[in-house]
């Protein structure tokens, strides 16, 4: 570069100073840079947090997965590996929540199926006897056996439980009673309908019986079960899970052999030669089982799907030790 006069270089001290005008514009520019690269840093934080937290708790998940056999795994997604029953809270705040385990467990299903064997004596030898909803004993114990350890019941079949109190409850000292049902109705406000009957109940017939109920968080993890086992999200798939589910989901978490009676294969019904038999062995209703569980499959909102169900039940048998008795059939998986 020349000076003004065209004499020659540009002295020194303005070459300097060039310089250094020069080097404060970059350093603002990074400056800047460095500026701008935090703002937005930290305008993602809580998303990055978000993501990385996922991603922590997927490992988590993984890792205890991998920990964890599959004979101590309740499901592929347990509720609680450590504490396989949490989840199940007495409706009386001062009394524990379920704690139990049986060696050997006989579940016994509402289906017509029960009338064609005589059963009874075999299931009354287990050490737990698991029924649901209403299902009696009184006038079919050579079917379905005379002792009930524990009862499942729905929200919709809780008035015909209660109903029958004196038959199905009063009967059997120290029976345990496990009720499910939607949030709503299980409200501890003095708003749930079904959880205000069971306080009542349970208060009425004192130390004879202890009244579970499942948390929402329990709620919530058979709906998460189903969407595992099927890939369809329960609500959007319109389904309604049967007291059925719930009650296999706990016979696996407290149960170190589970004997199912009465209840048929999901191929039982495509069989040309399957005899038709009645949907509860119970009751006045004259409604076929293989009726109602083809109609409830198709059915697009508010249907049980009994015969998805039961292919799931079968597939849970390479975890747990599941029979199926009355009518006695091998699992194909």
């Amino acid at each position: 570069m020349f000076s003004e006069d065209g004499s020659g270089l540009m002295p020194a001290r303005r070459l300097l100073l060039i310089g250094l005008v020069a080097g404060f514009a970059l350093f603002v520019s990074f400056a800047v840079y460095v500026y701008q690269g935090e703002l937005t840093t930290q305008l993602w934080k809580p998303a990055l947090d978000a993501a990385l937290e996922k991603v922590h708790l997927r490992r988590l998940s993984n890792q205890n997965s991998s920990s964890t056999s599959e004979d101590d795994s309740p499901h592929p997604m347990p509720f609680n590996v450590t504490d396989p029953l949490s989840g199940y809270v007495n409706v009386i705040k001062d009394r524990e929540p379920l704690k139990m385990h049986c060696n050997v467990c006989a579940m016994v299903s509402s289906s017509g199926q029960v009338l064609n064997h005589e059963a009874g004596a075999e299931i009354d030898k287990a050490e737990c006897v698991i029924r649901m909803n209403d299902a009696p004993v009184t006038g079919f114990e050579k079917h379905v056996g005379t002792r009930t350890t524990i009862r499942v019941a729905s929200h919709t079949s809780f008035q015909f439980v209660n109903k029958k109190k004196a038959d199905l409850l009063v009967k059997n000292k120290g029976l345990t009673l496990v009720a499910w049902g939607p949030d709503h109705s299980m409200k501890t406000d003095g708003k749930g309908r079904i959880f205000n009957g069971l306080s009542k109940l349970a208060k009425e017939l004192g130390d004879d019986i202890d009244v579970y109920m499942l948390t929402p968080q329990r709620m919530a993890y058979a709906d998460k079960v189903f969407e595992k086992e099927t890939g369809k999200p329960r609500q959007s798939s319109g389904s309604f899970l049967s007291t059925g589910w719930f009650t296999m989901i706990l016979a696996t978490e407290m149960c170190d052999q589970i004997k199912v009676y009465g209840m048929i294969s999901d191929e039982y019904c495509k069989a040309p030669n399957a005899k038709p038999v009645l949907y509860h062995y119970y009751g006045t209703s004259k409604l076929q089982e293989c009726h109602m569980y083809r109609a409830m499959e198709k059915q697009k909102k508010g249907g049980h799907r009994f015969i998805t169900e039961k292919k799931v039940f079968e597939r849970w048998t390479k975890k747990h030790e599941i029979t199926f008795h009355s009518p006695t059939w091998e699992p194909k998986v």
